[in-house]
């Protein structure tokens, strides 16, 4: 198995990836919907500027690509250039929302997945009427999920990031006796195959625990049981949370630590990084982890490599996971759209996706004729499996006020027995309703 590389330092980034598009700031969402017109991106008697923004540079090899990207398309096309914008990790988002309020807004951004709908119903433009049904057909179906909404169409997928998936040792379940067959994983089945691979030394699940991060191991169940957890009802905005479907999922995520005991209470302090460090030490036997996890897990325990296999997605009523793609967006102040639109489908074509995006960013295709690098045929089937069933966090500027002040905090208290889920649960409807109220 082939992989990029990477060190420790990137693996706190690769674990920073997976919160993109779900760390968005509430004052943010409200930043002026119609900032000063910006007009400099057209010369008179001269080419068309495009100024085009992403937050890859955390990584700076993948970053050096995207330059020699953008390189080829300025020598290509003289009459449309484009200048790189390189905002850093973590302050990309205040950066961008300052930069609009102030009518400085880039013409194109490279988007987490979960921010392209929520910001984009503000900020971006719509291209579903620039979008050919022959070019759509080139992409994986799937992968505008996080970028629809509606009819609306804001940006295009470069690449998927899946959050959602579950490792597992095969060694280790081959001693316990336990297989996974088939195209889904039933619940009992998920319990069944953790108890089995428990031991004093190792736990059979791994979940990530760390403070906001709870959130996203408890999302999947509530898919898979139908639950949505906010929908739309014409003017007004629903929880799901009081349905038998909803409350049956979260009983089921917090039995994990408790009634089954195939969580180790100190998941609480963990995240991504520390469950790569678990799985490959032996300590616990599957976990829940991002796309970005396999690769860590190649390069950081290599005599284990070959060892690492994804479980079918989990099923309760349907299956579902929590992932999606990251976007080329075009924001709807650029002067130039049109040019803007053909420097984002040319970026995102099955050539430069398999030169420039794929190679260094750990990351999946979000095209079925460009396969995933650095991925052995059954990983990048089981990762393709979890890919056709993804959802992503509900499109809701109070989703995060609900993940941060609701959620997390109470998760944390019944996972860490604190406090029942019959005590917790009732607020969990409760606030979630006020909060969109």
């Amino acid at each position: 198995m082939t992989s990029p590389s990477i060190n420790r330092r990137r693996l706190f980034a690769l674990g920073g990836l997976a919160a993109a598009g779900v760390a968005l700031d509430q004052t943010a969402l409200a930043a002026p919907s119609v900032p000063p017109a910006r007009s400099r991106s057209r010369h008179q008697n001269g080419p068309v500027t495009l100024r085009f923004a992403h937050m890859n540079s955390w990584n700076a090899e993948w970053a050096a690509e995207l330059d020699t990207m953008v390189a080829r398309w300025n020598e290509e096309n003289p009459d449309v250039q484009v200048e790189v914008i390189k905002w850093t990790w973590e302050t990309y988002f205040a950066t961008m929302t300052a930069a609009i309020g102030a009518g400085e807004a880039p013409d194109i951004m490279n988007v987490g997945w979960g921010e392209v709908v929520q910001f984009g119903r503000l900020h971006f433009l719509d291209v579903a009427t620039m979008l050919t049904p022959e070019a759509k057909a080139g992409f994986h179906e799937t992968s505008f999920k996080s970028c629809t909404y509606g009819d609306a169409i804001y940006g295009l997928p470069v690449f998927e990031q899946m959050n959602q998936v579950l490792y597992y040792r095969s060694d280790v379940a081959e001693e316990a006796g336990v297989s996974f067959e088939g195209d889904s994983l039933s619940w009992d089945d998920l319990v069944s195959a953790a108890q089995a691979m428990t031991t004093d030394e190792r736990s059979g699940l791994g979940v990530n625990g760390m403070g906001r991060g709870i959130v996203e191991p408890f999302a999947p169940f509530q898919y898979q049981n139908d639950s949505q957890m906010v929908v739309e009802d014409g003017a007004t905005l629903q929880s799901t949370f009081s349905t038998e479907e909803s409350t049956a999922a979260a009983r089921f995520f917090i039995d994990l630590w408790t009634e089954h005991g195939i969580v180790n209470p100190n998941n609480l302090g963990k995240g991504y990084t520390e469950l790569v460090t678990d799985i490959g030490l032996g300590s616990v036997a599957m976990f829940h982890g991002i796309t970005q996890n396999y690769f860590a897990i190649g390069q950081l325990y290599p005599e284990i490599a070959d060892l690492i296999k994804i479980a079918p997605p989990q099923i309760g009523r349907r299956a579902a996971t929590i992932g999606g793609a990251f976007s080329m967006s075009i924001f709807k102040y650029t002067p130039a759209p049109e040019e803007a639109y053909r420097f984002i489908e040319w970026a995102t074509s099955n050539e430069n996706l398999a030169a420039y995006w794929l190679p260094l960013g750990n990351v999946l295709s979000t095209r079925p004729e460009v396969p995933s690098p650095g991925l052995p045929d059954d990983v990048a089937a089981s990762f393709l499996q979890y890919q056709e069933v993804q959802e992503v966090f509900p499109f809701v500027t109070q989703w995060e006020e609900i993940r941060e002040r609701v959620l997390t905090p109470r998760l944390a208290q019944a996972a860490g027995g604190q406090r029942s889920f019959d005590d917790i649960w009732p607020e969990i409807e409760e606030e979630t309703q006020a909060a969109l109220n």
